[in-house]
């Protein structure tokens, strides 16, 4: 949500939100160094536009098993299908699949 500061604050917004219907309770996520995630996207901040990027746990080590490896071609592929099927997304230019 995008809103202007001098008319309205985050606390406000977010009590106005959680009396829309009793069902329902919101949990509000703050930005921090410019980015906040939303949907296990990261949406980062720029000075003129907001860039979508794909979260990685801390935890990721990048590797994708060797082609030649004796591993069976399901196992070798769904790396591969993981990251193109992330790659959908509307992400930057530099981060989209060129067909």
């Amino acid at each position: 949500m995008i809103y202007n500061t001098k008319y309205n604050t985050p606390e406000t917004i977010h009590q106005h939100i959680n009396k829309t219907h009793p069902n329902l309770l919101f949990t509000p996520s703050h930005e921090h160094k410019n980015s906040i995630s939303f949907l296990d996207l990261p949406l980062i901040r720029q000075r003129d536009k907001i860039v979508i990027d794909i979260y990685r746990k801390p935890t990721t080590t990048e590797t994708i098993i060797n082609y030649i490896s004796n591993q069976p071609n399901e196992h070798k592929m769904a790396a591969y299908r993981y990251v193109t099927n992330r790659m959908t997304l509307p992400l930057t230019t530099d981060r989209k699949e060129t067909e």
